[in-house]
């Protein structure tokens, strides 16, 4: 598999060179952590590509908003995410079934993690957590 190589088109607006697809990359930092992140626009043309930015940055704005203004638990953001993922119609049943299953598995195996604040909740924890998963015997597999 061939190296990712990024080629900057304008602020905040990146072209993979490898597929020809045109990427946003939207950060900000809140608490000490970087959100956001190159995402696709899933498109080739670079018209198109420069509006699906547009609309990104609204959205980016609206959730970077609503971090900064409330206390935010991590089961709050669940709640979020199971919400939108039922509302999304673009994914398939089986793909939400399995996000669903995995963001139950998180849960099942981390209980304290629901109540913190997400602002609270830094990659050390994480790293503590998935080694800890790891040395667990695996239950059932997702269907």
């Amino acid at each position: 598999m061939s190296e990712i190589k990024w080629k900057k088109i304008e602020t905040k607006l990146y072209k993979n060179e490898v597929s020809a697809v045109y990427y946003s990359r939207l950060e900000t930092c809140q608490g000490g952590k970087a959100l956001g992140g190159f995402k696709s626009l899933r498109t080739k043309k670079l018209s198109v590509a420069r509006l699906r930015l547009r609309d990104r940055e609204r959205e980016f704005d609206v959730f970077k908003k609503s971090i900064g203004r409330e206390s935010l638990t991590v089961s709050d953001l669940k709640e979020r995410y199971s919400k939108s993922l039922e509302d999304n119609t673009q994914r398939k049943e089986s793909t939400k079934t399995r996000h669903g299953y995995n963001i139950k598995k998180v849960f099942d195996s981390w209980l304290e993690l629901a109540d913190l604040e997400v602002a609270v909740v830094t990659s050390k924890m994480c790293k503590e957590w998935a080694s800890r998963i790891k040395t667990e015997p695996h239950g059932k597999v997702p269907p």
